[in-house]
């Protein structure tokens, strides 16, 4: 009885507390030597949006690494607008003191569920904004196709 009376307790917690309840169902993560970079989508609210983006998906680089790569869609007939990235980098990397990186992609199939793109992703992504204080690095990188003015564009 003392064990049936501490499972339901255990239970009630479960159901009571924000922190064990979820809506859906975790599966197992798969066991693999190699290091893990999956989709660590954050679901503690809503994700961030703007004027002509709207951020997909979160993936970490690694395993407990603590840094992120942030997905982000922006609207097709926004692409040449220079303003749209800025807006994004500003909101989505304004908390972050050490490192930060986004990509943009304009096509939601070539969206990546991992960090590591294929060379469809590769050949589609927009701009790419890394910083990282460790390193000393503060770049955006430009597809042609997005600006072509940049000497630093990369070919699309």
């Amino acid at each position: 009885m003392y064990k049936n009376m501490i499972g339901l307790v255990f239970l009630a917690l479960m159901i009571s507390c924000p922190v064990f309840a979820s809506s859906e169902a975790e599966e197992p993560a798969e066991q693999s030597s190699e290091p893990s970079e999956e989709v660590v989508e954050q679901s503690s609210g809503p994700l961030d949006t703007g004027h002509g983006w709207g951020l997909i998906r979160i993936l970490e680089l690694g395993n407990n690494t603590g840094k992120f790569v942030y997905i982000v869609l922006v609207e097709r007939d926004k692409t040449s607008d220079i303003t749209v990235y800025s807006s994004a980098i500003k909101r989505i990397c304004e908390k972050e003191e050490e490192f930060c990186r986004i990509r943009f992609w304009n096509l939601e199939k070539y969206l990546p569920e991992k960090v590591t793109l294929n060379a469809e992703q590769t050949r589609n992504l927009l701009v790419e904004y890394t910083f990282n204080r460790t390193a000393g690095i503060n770049e955006t990188r430009w597809a042609c196709s997005v600006n072509a003015a940049r000497q630093d564009c990369f070919i699309q």
